[in-house]
């Protein structure tokens, strides 16, 4: 795909996604008390040697040392975690590139992406395929599924309200890990359709014992694999950023299902086992809760702008660096506060018709827009 198809695709995604997110209930409660989301990012891209540089540096530091596009990629784990990036691309024109540079820059951003999602890479399908066919073949082959209509009824039904409980809970932690941007911490892929016409769901629940925060460190494992199949006709669609969507309730539907400790080759769990696990998670999301909810804003923006930077952690210790923001940065966040504009600008967005919501938003996240328009000139 050409470079300015690819960014008017991207921009037409996202405009979509986050208003339909704006639409559902609480999506404004979490962290928007503190902060909104757009201001963290602001310290993200207005420092000198900000996030955004570091990660271009880095990019061109690893195509020097004779990596591809695909083992860049690969360094990032999963293509929802390198997702969470394009929300920086609001801040591309206020850094130091070029436009030049920073169209280069989103545009490698979403051609990581596409190394990793086969065929589609913004889930316009809403499918999130990683697998062929054959992978998926070969995977099954390691996984001991759990046949829940060979067990007794009651079993069966305690099994199915496990599955969604550390389903819940793993996903309540990854909120923890990487408040605001979960997806950072997950990759759920599928559907994938099975011969008898079942369908497949991965749950890839990945760096959950993370340098971040100490409190996860009580985990049996630092990776949560779950593999769910269901019936033939269930509605289940992924989109670009990872969220998962149904129509119906999917316990009802589950026909098969296996949790393991680590990834595909992990330690698989039995009941019991998935009953350890459960006490396990929510006794980690309590010491969360108690950890989280105790710090002030400043402290919060600190860990919000730390989980942007230990996605780079695999890029900077493949070239022998460090990860972690620099003092210049954590000085920034303490001694400057974002322009009130982010957060206003988005108030006024709210009152606008929904064509013209997208219109602006587009605009908010294409790189090759030098000056955004104030949203209260003629049209706006």
């Amino acid at each position: 795909m050409k470079n300015n198809r690819l960014l008017d695709k991207f921009t037409e995604i996202i405009a979509n996604a986050l208003l339909g997110v704006s639409e559902e209930p609480g999506w404004h409660l979490w962290p928007m008390p503190h902060f909104h989301p757009s201001e963290g990012n602001f310290y993200l891209y207005a420092p000198k040697n900000s996030f955004l540089i570091q990660l271009r540096f880095l990019i061109n530091a690893l195509r020097d040392k004779g990596l591809n596009d695909q083992d860049i990629a690969l360094l990032f784990k999963k293509p929802s975690r390198i997702a969470t990036l394009t929300f920086l691309f609001e801040g591309l024109r206020y850094t130091e590139l070029t436009k030049e540079d920073r169209i280069k820059l989103a545009v490698d951003i979403l051609n990581f992406i596409t190394c990793l999602r086969k065929k589609d890479p913004f889930c316009e399908e809403m499918r999130n395929i990683l697998w062929e066919d054959h992978e998926v073949k070969d995977v099954l082959g390691n996984v001991n599924l759990i046949s829940l209509h060979q067990l007794p009824e009651d079993k069966s039904t305690k099994i199915r309200k496990l599955s969604s409980q550390i389903n819940a809970s793993l996903w309540l932690l990854c909120e923890y890990l990487y408040f605001n941007h979960h997806f950072i911490g997950h990759e759920f892929h599928g559907p994938y359709k099975l011969s008898d016409g079942s369908l497949l769901v991965v749950r890839e629940y990945y760096d959950l014992k993370n340098e971040l925060w100490s409190f996860s460190n009580k985990l049996p494992a630092n990776q949560i694999t779950s593999f769910e199949v269901y019936e033939k006709g269930t509605e289940i669609k992924f989109d670009f950023f990872n969220r998962i969507r149904s129509s119906a309730s999917l316990p009802p539907r589950l026909l098969k299902v296996r949790f393991k400790k680590g990834g595909i080759e992990g330690e698989e769990l039995d009941e019991n086992g998935m009953k350890d696990l459960l006490a396990c998670i929510i006794d980690v999301c309590n010491d969360a809760f108690k950890l989280i909810s105790g710090l002030k804003r400043e402290q919060l923006l600190e860990k919000y702008v730390e989980t942007k930077y230990y996605i780079l952690k695999p890029l900077a210790e493949k070239l022998g660096l460090g990860w972690r923001p620099s003092k210049e940065i954590y000085d920034f966040i303490r001694n400057i506060q974002p322009p009130t504009a982010i957060k206003e600008s988005f108030k006024k967005l709210e009152t606008l018709p929904r064509k013209k919501q997208i219109e602006i938003c587009r605009l908010v996240f294409d790189p090759r827009i030098d000056e955004l328009p104030r949203l209260d000139e003629e049209g706006y």
